[in-house]
């Protein structure tokens, strides 16, 4: 999936591995932003205005639409690309279609 991404011009970071001034500093001047659902995504609190940004969840968690609501506050346009889930847990492994997933970062650069 990262080098679907690349080829859009992301850049693979992991905020595990930067302080906090670094984590702020990434969110607060970046326009477009891609990830996993997962704890990193609080750093939405960073982000500048009218920001984008693109995470997966499976079908398992149903309509469960994870940090929109700290998005919305920060005006963060955050969306979510729904995957296919083989199995009732909640943390399976995953694989993602690499075409659906261009799509989405296509249809998210578009906005």
């Amino acid at each position: 999936m990262f080098k679907i991404a690349k080829d859009f011009g992301f850049e693979e970071v992991f905020f595990e591995e930067l302080n906090i001034h670094e984590q702020i500093f990434l969110m607060n001047n970046a326009d477009y932003i891609i990830g996993p659902s997962g704890a990193a995504w609080t750093n939405i609190l960073f982000a500048k205005p009218n920001a984008k940004g693109l995470t997966w969840l499976s079908t398992v968690w149903g309509d469960f639409s994870i940090y929109s609501t700290m998005a919305k506050h920060m005006k963060f346009d955050l969306f979510f690309y729904i995957y296919p889930q083989v199995s009732e847990d909640f943390h399976e492994d995953y694989r993602l279609n690499p075409e659906i997933f261009s799509e989405q970062i296509q249809k998210l650069l578009a906005l």
